[in-house]
């Protein structure tokens, strides 16, 4: 009887730990919406080759399409982990073998959000002499093809049992030999385009196949991007790959497929700026680009709409609640970085000083005395909006607003002793709020003492 209670207990206790566990934790692993897990899989275009060797004949790879689907998702305020499976000179025998490996599907594919796949040039390739541009001796493109077709059927099959839930895309083909293929004879020309036709036939089927199922699968084409500026997308003649900004003209064609909405986080951020804010004083200033509407917070927490504020205006902002910047009191305006933008101090140019783009080229020299808005800063550098920016250095001063004394004032130094008294009707710089203390600069502090002083946010 005691070993039965004992176990019972055991078994409640159990039962009792699994229901405190969060089911999103249970779901995939994580409780973060905007968490995606990206697999890239395929040939040589999946792994990034450029279309030069290196000094001993071998193949250099840079950023790829993936790095630039990576970018986008990041931008887009996801937390990206990617899996790079591109292999150059893969076939689709080859990825087959590698999606129907148990440890494979186990370690790459079970948790994977978005996969994306380039496959069957190679098939096709390694039965072309690419030298002459002509099909080697005993090579049957329609074998080759329908072998490509139900390799690729199967690879799609095994990645949906394993995981049904995972977005897949899969990337047609663009004409790899457009600078070589208008020197040759019109024959040879219309072969080259047939087979590329095919090939992307090919893949189109098996994807259709697949999309008609339900299963979330989707081509994406990149002949007309690429054939839109093939000298600069394919740029060597002697090579099929792409360049860095060929690989970025693939990567948004298949942005564009995807369609991620720009993940909205629980609240928004504003840079170097810790919120909630631990005084009442203003953090920033947000800029109308376009006309805004200003909503009210009612008792019940419902926003609705108060009046509209001008496109140019410039409105202090006290924190932020959700996807909502607070402009004073129960008053809120929705995050929409089309609309507005929020900027946090100034720096102002003590000495003349360059003012970089965002290739890290000169654009002009600010002038002494020029005043700056600041939206984020770093120790190397304040960024001053549409990519440029200035190095944070002796030649320039950030400062996030004035004090203008109402009455004398007593001046602390870093120990928090009187250092001086400063006197009624003078401004000083502000660098930084921090409860009741105002940062001077230098260490030196004055008390927040609205009787005494007033905060004039820039």
């Amino acid at each position: 009887m005691n070993k039965n209670r004992k176990l019972l207990t055991v078994l409640t206790m159990l039962i009792v730990m699994m229901l405190l566990v969060p089911v999103t934790a249970l779901a995939n692993g994580t409780s973060k919406q905007n968490v995606i897990q990206y697999v890239s899989l395929g040939d040589s275009l999946a792994a990034g080759q450029t279309p030069y060797k290196d000094p001993n004949g071998m193949p250099q790879y840079d950023q790829g399409y993936v790095d630039t689907i990576a970018g986008l998702m990041t931008s887009h305020n996801y937390e990206v982990t990617i899996t790079k499976k591109g292999k150059s000179g893969l076939v689709s025998d080859e990825l087959k073998a590698m999606v129907i490996d148990p440890n494979f599907q186990e370690t790459v594919i079970k948790d994977a959000d978005i996969i994306t796949i380039t496959i069957g040039a190679n098939d096709i390739l390694r039965a072309l002499d690419i030298s002459t541009f002509q099909l080697k001796e005993g090579a049957n493109p329609t074998i080759i093809l329908g072998n490509l077709h139900t390799n690729l059927n199967t690879i799609l099959d095994e990645i949906k049992k394993e995981n049904s839930d995972v977005k897949v895309y899969v990337m047609g083909y663009y004409n790899p030999f457009a600078q070589a293929i208008s020197q040759l004879p019109t024959d040879k020309q219309q072969m080259l385009l047939s087979l590329l036709q095919n090939l992307n036939q090919s893949i189109q089927g098996s994807v259709a196949l697949h999309a008609g199922a339900g299963q979330n699968v989707t081509f994406v084409p990149t002949s007309d991007v690429i054939n839109a500026n093939p000298f600069s997308f394919v740029p060597n003649p002697a090579d099929i790959h792409l360049s860095v900004d060929g690989y970025q003209a693939v990567g948004k064609e298949f942005w564009k497929v995807m369609n991620l909405p720009k993940f909205e986080s629980d609240s928004i951020k504003i840079p170097n700026i810790e919120l909630p804010a631990n005084h009442n004083n203003p953090i920033a200033r947000l800029y109308a680009r376009q006309e805004l509407e200003l909503l009210k917070k009612d008792s019940d927490g419902q926003f609705t709409f108060y009046k509209s504020l001008e496109k140019g205006g410039s409105y202090h902002v006290y924190g932020t609640e959700g996807m909502y910047y607070n402009v004073g009191g129960s008053y809120y305006v929705k995050h929409d970085e089309k609309l507005l933008s929020i900027y946090i101090g100034k720096v102002l140019v003590k000495e003349n000083t360059p003012l970089y783009d965002k290739n890290g080229h000169v654009s002009r020299t600010l002038k002494k005395g020029e005043a700056i808005k600041v939206y984020s800063y770093d120790n190397e550098k304040y960024e001053v909006g549409g990519g440029y920016y200035v190095k944070n250095n002796s030649k320039v001063t950030y400062f996030t607003g004035y004090v203008k004394l109402k009455e004398d004032a007593v001046l602390y130094n870093a120990n928090g002793q009187k250092h001086s008294v400063l006197k009624k009707g003078n401004l000083y710089f502000v660098k930084h709020i921090d409860g009741e203390n105002i940062d001077l600069g230098g260490g030196y502090t004055v008390k927040d003492d609205k009787s005494k002083l007033s905060f004039i946010k820039n």
